[in-house]
């Protein structure tokens, strides 16, 4: 019964966990930096380390023989995120912020087929 229990309470503090995560944007750290340049810098580097992670686990992916059925509609889904990521951003703290969330939209997916994220 306690192990029980102790899953049952990992499990709604993990909920909570992911909730209360959602509610702020990658860039939200940003913005807590005491001067612009630090923050210009914290969202160039963010967006740098965000892109080379959505390439990465992409790549990881589509390399995966794990993932058989589903590398088109990965690709096509893929390639829609990336003409929207061109064309809605005009400044590094929503291209940060778009990086993020394909990542955590690639990590669900990596989850799914057992695929260790970048």
């Amino acid at each position: 019964m306690r192990k029980f229990l102790a899953a049952l309470a990992l499990l709604a503090l993990s909920t909570f966990a992911i909730q209360a995560q959602a509610q702020f944007r990658a860039s939200d750290i940003c913005k807590m930096k005491r001067s612009q340049y630090e923050r210009d810098q914290c969202l160039e580097y963010g967006l740098r380390g965000s892109m080379l992670r959505v390439k990465g686990n992409t790549q990881q992916l589509l390399d995966s023989s794990r993932v058989s059925e589903s590398k088109k509609s990965i690709l096509k889904i893929h390639k829609k995120w990336a003409s929207k990521f061109e064309s809605k951003c005009s400044d590094n703290e929503c291209y940060y912020d778009m990086a993020s969330d394909r990542n955590n939209e690639l990590e669900r997916i990596m989850a799914k087929y057992n695929i260790a994220p970048m």
